[in-house]
């Protein structure tokens, strides 16, 4: 092949190759124009400066039955193809309804080898021996059968009147010969030499013409970005495993768990927010929308009507599933116990009842059991004894609507143990064991810890080992019997002492009382005798208690001129 844009025609046996090949000068998208018969199948390897092989080729394309195959293609140097479909007859071309531009699938398995440049391959014919070969070529295949295939009829473009249609041959001549279709392959090819193998896969030979040109004008961006599935290079998807298409977003496997779950022990376990068996259903949708028209959709699950039950109300159900407790609901329908009767088994069936035990009108009788099922509240084979409401436990039984206590047991419920009766005037009993108050002890509380149990106005302290009685306000004395003065200026003795508001010492500290002559404070007369020189020994008894009445002593009311010694001694002188 000497020069690009020139027609090359060879006719490849079957099962056989045609070899060739040319220089690129430059980088370049170069487009194979193919034009072959319809129905064919072709493989088309290509690599550079040396021959391809099945396992060794820069670029393989099957064209299998007249179009581009995209199952099984694979192209090492990542660049797209396209395919435009056209048919004609003889020299003459009408475009095909299916005219499509399509991708090129990188990711293809060779199964032929080409033998280029293989002795052995006989009849393998390159451009130049087409094209210089005095051999006759085998004759064309049989016309295609009259039968109408997108818009072709009879080998004519649809809608083509055969008598004045555009041909070198005339309608019985293009009824002759078989239809054929033109298949272009784009592929972005390096610098150098390049060598081209056409394998023929029919059991007939087939007559191919190529014509290699550049391409101008390629795009090499990638559509929709490869859609996340692949790479993006020089206008081409390669396309991740799992994916294909021109921008890889079919997915040729099957995704498990719709991308919302993970599979394990045989079923998908869904991520929040999904559910259904392949997780493909979002958690606020119903899986079966309408719920088969049997009920509403709330909150991801079906609330089926009266009648019908199952995830998507599919199933038939009973109006009362239940059947009111007197029966079993089977496909639909209520098998009722014996003595019920009704769509729902809630009807008695009085014809059975009439020779059975009434149960003294408390309650029902039961045939499967044999027995009086009683009303609330009545007890016994006939439902005859009413039956008390109170839970009396294990150690009562409710007699006329209280708990009888067996013995060793008390309480409203006769859960709790008794105590000795002696706890309750000085303790509490808690479950049998005696709480005492503060100031007893022993078992029983009968062991007072102050004396006279500091007649409940003040606080019995153990202290040091020892009780004593802590008075409350008011309240004196070691056992807190002492009555105080606390009303002050009320002019009662209110302590019954014989002393009277601020005579009483207990109201000295009492604001009213401060200045009052029997609240002011005297000195010690052991004090105020160790002061003075010690009296002589010749010296009287007055003269020793004198300092009693002297001022500033231990009195403050009292004048000393007011005394003498012959008064003193005058009021010891017995009349």
């Amino acid at each position: 092949m000497r020069e690009l844009g020139v027609p090359h025609s060879a006719t490849i046996p079957a099962l056989q190759f045609w070899n060739s090949e040319f220089r690129n000068k430059q980088p370049a998208f170069i487009r194979f124009n193919f034009t072959i018969p319809w129905g064919a199948n072709f493989a088309v390897y290509g690599r550079r400066n040396v021959g391809p092989s099945v396992t060794q080729h820069d670029f393989v394309e099957f064209i299998k039955a007249g179009r581009l195959d995209h199952r099984a293609r694979r192209s090492l140097d990542h660049v797209a193809a396209f395919v435009s479909s056209h048919s004609y007859y003889g020299d003459h071309e009408y475009p095909d309804d299916d005219d499509v531009a399509e991708d090129v699938d990188l990711n293809a398995v060779s199964f032929m080898a080409p033998p280029f440049n293989d002795s052995k391959a006989r009849h393998v014919w390159t451009m130049d021996q087409a094209r210089n070969s005095q051999a006759t070529p085998p004759p064309p295949p049989p016309p295609p059968p009259m039968r109408r295939r997108r818009g072709v009829v009879a080998g004519l473009p649809l809608g083509a009147d055969p008598m004045t249609a555009t041909s070198t041959s005339s309608v019985a001549g293009g009824m002759g010969r078989s239809m054929r279709v033109n298949v272009s392959l784009l592929q972005y090819l390096d610098t150098g030499r390049w060598f081209l193998s056409v394998y023929n896969d029919d059991l007939r030979p087939q007559e191919v013409t190529l014509v290699v040109t550049e391409a101008e004008g390629v795009s090499t961006t990638c559509p929709n970005d490869c859609s996340g599935h692949g790479s993006c290079y020089l206008g081409k998807c390669d396309c991740i495993d799992g994916y294909e298409g021109i921008d890889c977003s079919k997915s040729v496997c099957p995704v498990l768990c719709s991308n919302h779950g993970k599979y394990g022990g045989g079923l998908c376990h869904c991520e929040g927010g999904w559910k259904g068996a392949e997780c493909d259903v979002p958690a606020r949708d119903c899986q079966v929308a309408d719920c088969s028209g049997r009920g509403r959709c709330n909150a991801g699950r079906c609330e089926c009507q009266p009648g019908w039950k199952g995830a998507g109300c599919e199933l038939v159900d009973c109006e009362d599933p239940n059947c009111s407790g007197h029966g079993s609901c089977v496909e639909g329908r209520c098998y009722c116990k014996a003595g019920w009767q009704g769509p729902s088994c809630g009807l008695l069936d009085q014809q059975v009842y009439q020779c059975l035990p009434g149960c003294s009108d408390h309650g029902t009788y039961d045939l499967e059991s044999g027995a009086c099922v009683c009303d609330a509240y009545w007890t016994g084979p006939d439902c005859s004894q009413p039956l008390c409401g109170l839970d009396c436990g294990p150690h009562g039984v409710c007699d006329e609507g209280r708990c009888k206590c067996r013995p060793g047991w008390t309480g409203e419920r006769c859960d709790q143990l008794p105590c000795d009766t002696r706890c309750t005037e000085h303790g509490q009993c808690k479950n049998g064991t005696c709480v005492c108050s503060q100031g007893w002890n022993g078992r029983h509380c009968t062991l007072p810890g102050c004396l006279n149990g500091c007649n409940r106005q003040g606080t019995c302290m153990l202290e040091d080992g020892e009780y004593r009685c802590v008075c409350g306000e008011g309240w004196a004395g070691r056992d807190c019997g002492i009555r105080l003065e606390t009303e002050c200026n009320d002019k009662k003795d209110n302590d019954n002492d014989g002393m009277m508001d601020c005579s009483d010492s207990e109201c000295c500290l009492s604001e009213i009382c401060l200045s009052h002559i029997m609240c002011l404070s005297s000195k010690n007369p052991v004090e105020v005798l160790l002061r003075k020189q010690p009296p002589l020994v010749t010296a009287s008894f007055y003269q020793r208690v004198k300092f009693l009445i002297e001022e500033n002593s231990v009195q403050s009311y009292a004048h000393t001129e007011s005394y003498t010694e012959s008064q003193f001694w005058s009021s010891f002188t017995p009349r």
